[in-house]
């Protein structure tokens, strides 16, 4: 998985790219945790990633679920085909 920050819009988008897996889902979630403690919002652009299992999706649902909870804003801004098959097989599409 490679990591990029787009600046120029407010939050800046964090760009996602290839895997989104077990193996690679605590250095997701840390690069989340880093990014809160400077950001007032995670915004996530998912859309390169080329695939995404039950650790991926739940590292992105607890960046959402523990952002809101800090009373700040989450958003995805850009579903890959991979993520939104992922979430539709877990019955967590809604949470996207």
């Amino acid at each position: 998985m490679s990591l990029s920050i787009e600046q120029g819009e407010e939050p800046a988008l964090l760009q996602l790219r290839g895997s989104l897996d077990i193996y690679e889902a605590e250095s997701a979630a840390k690069a989340f945790r880093m990014h809160l403690a400077t950001s007032a919002a995670l915004a996530l652009d998912v859309s390169g990633v080329l695939s995404c299992d039950a650790a991926g999706a739940q590292v992105l649902c607890a960046a959402k679920r523990s952002t809101l909870e800090a009373g700040r804003s989450f958003v995805i801004r850009r579903h890959s085909p991979a993520v939104a098959a992922c979430f539709a097989r877990l019955g967590l599409a809604p949470q996207l």
